[in-house]
């Protein structure tokens, strides 16, 4: 056990003068396996998983709710998925639209555990992440993933 996550920085031989940036997902197949965290012009920084830095929206397919992976060290959690949503072990948990560094619809685990927090009013997830999230050897940064559309607000909303 590494409680403090240092198993789960590694570093690429690619950086800035490649086209990458913070916050880009590193992935493997179609599985997020880490997030660049500090980009360098020759060589990144990535936080697996696992990793208390790592952070990525996600849905959790069973019922489509959407929350915020979290890595614990030793594991990941889901977080602030409301207490109305449906939930049952063994869904897979995959990265949302929402945010442009990271593709949509990339596995980041399943469901091992998951109860309700009836003090908070939402979920508590614990997650198994997805096979091969460790030990890798064939990664790709996602350099062209365009992110989802911007929203149009019309001008008498703003």
């Amino acid at each position: 056990r590494d409680p403090a996550g240092a198993a789960e920085v590694f570093a690429v031989d690619v950086g800035t003068n490649n086209g990458v940036r913070d916050g880009m997902a590193v992935c493997s197949g179609r599985t997020i396996v880490g997030r660049i965290y500090r980009a360098g012009r020759t060589v990144s920084l990535v936080v697996g998983v696992r990793h208390p830095m790592f952070r990525v929206p996600v849905v959790v397919e069973s019922g489509g709710d959407k929350g915020v992976a979290w890595g614990t060290g030793i594991g990941l959690e889901v977080r602030f998925v409301p207490i109305e949503a449906e939930i049952s072990a063994g869904g897979a948990v995959v990265s949302s639209d929402d945010n442009a560094d990271v593709p949509s619809r990339f596995l980041i685990g399943r469901v091992s555990d998951c109860k309700r927090d009836p003090v908070r009013l939402l979920w508590i997830i614990q997650v198994a992440p997805a096979p091969g999230t460790r030990n890798c050897e064939d990664l790709y940064i996602p350099l062209n993933w365009v992110g989802p559309a911007p929203v149009y607000v019309p001008k008498e909303l703003r």
